[in-house]
């Protein structure tokens, strides 16, 4: 995803240097030229961008007063394991979660199988390249007072939220 955005510097007019010398304007003070020649192809953060994706710097345009910035950063989302591809069918030793993730509002079971761990609520995962946010998880066959299944598997039950909007391209 591509975004534009300007950045304005709001600073002294001038930097103390030049205060003390009488100059009421000087060149060493709102954005620099020089200091973004580096940065294009980098990772930025800036206010307004989730830190918790990357950011990457495609072009810095310096007004001439060098008062505001245009920026163009392109948002690269994580990479997230796709439930479809990374569940097991089996349940091996090193499986740590029995997983049913099923639909937030319908109940309808998406995917089951043993994962390598278990889903946190507040996650994004994916399906079959659909994006989908971890509502809520429970353990229905935990005893509420001792917190052990019995000789039932532990299942993890996943509710899932579908996302729409996101984009996603899932590790392989």
């Amino acid at each position: 995803m591509t975004t534009t955005f300007t950045l304005r510097y709001e600073g002294a007019p001038s930097c103390v240097d030049c205060q003390r010398e009488g100059v009421p304007l000087c060149a060493h003070v709102g954005f620099n030229p020089e200091a973004w020649d580096g940065m294009i192809g980098q990772g930025v953060h800036a206010p307004g961008l989730d830190p918790t994706y990357v950011h990457i710097l495609r072009s810095a345009e310096i007004a001439s007063d060098r008062k505001t910035i245009t920026l163009v950063v392109d948002t690269e989302r994580p990479d997230m394991m796709d439930l479809a591809r990374h569940l097991s069918r089996r349940p091996e030793v090193t499986a740590k979660a029995a997983v049913r993730a099923v639909h937030h509002e319908t109940g309808e079971q998406l995917e089951e199988g043993w994962y390598d761990r278990p889903l946190i609520e507040g996650m994004q995962v994916a399906i079959d390249r659909d994006v989908y946010h971890v509502a809520k998880v429970e353990h229905p066959n935990r005893d509420p007072e001792t917190g052990a299944a019995g000789q039932d598997i532990d299942w993890q039950v996943a509710h899932l939220v579908p996302q729409p909007d996101a984009g996603v391209t899932p590790s392989r």
